[in-house]
């Protein structure tokens, strides 16, 4: 675990270890990490980061409060037919995320207030609206970012499209509905 620690009034940024005694509680181990090291390891664990966020197969967002885009992954824009991350975001905050995305405009105010209600991640299926105006179907995972103070800034989530999924099993419904009031 990474930690701050403050040594004489200065922050020392170190390693801790953390052992468990039955008999004696806690004990700490703490060790120091050196400035260069620090320097070496963030620039590519920030890398990782964002080639996880740019290669993700499913949707990855972070939006205001106040209903505006603040960063969508390729994946995003892709599943929503939109050319570019960058186009989403112009495009969908000339209006909101509310207006543009959801089928039913009211959904996004319900989610927020589940999510704020129970904590922690929430998931819901949603219908979306692409730029195209067709629709797709998603399971969508949502959350406020952790915050101090009264209110969240920013919410979060992840959402994969599931329209061929909820398609097959409409088809599926159909069928067995057929096949059980046929009369032979």
């Amino acid at each position: 675990m990474n930690h701050h620690l403050v040594i004489e009034g200065s922050v020392q940024h170190c390693a801790a270890a953390l052992e468990l005694l039955r008999t004696h509680g806690i004990t700490a181990c703490v060790a120091t990490v050196p400035a260069s090291s620090r320097e070496e390891l963030l620039p590519e664990e920030q890398q990782r980061y964002r080639d996880l966020f740019v290669s993700a197969p499913v949707g990855i967002f972070r939006s205001s409060v106040e209903g505006k885009l603040l960063s969508v992954n390729p994946a995003t824009a892709r599943m929503l037919k939109y050319e570019s991350p960058e186009e989403m975001l112009r495009l969908v905050n000339e209006r909101s995320i509310a207006e543009v995305l959801y089928v039913d405009p009211d959904h996004r105010q319900r989610n927020i207030a589940a999510v704020l209600r129970h904590g922690g991640w929430e998931v819901f299926q949603e219908q979306f609206r692409c730029k195209d105006g067709s629709t797709i179907t998603c399971n969508f995972h949502y959350r406020a970012v952790p915050w101090q103070g009264d209110a969240p800034r920013e919410f979060e989530g992840f959402f994969e499209d599931i329209s061929e999924r909820t398609r097959a099993e409409e088809a599926l419904r159909v069928s067995r509905f057929i096949i059980d009031h046929a009369s032979i």
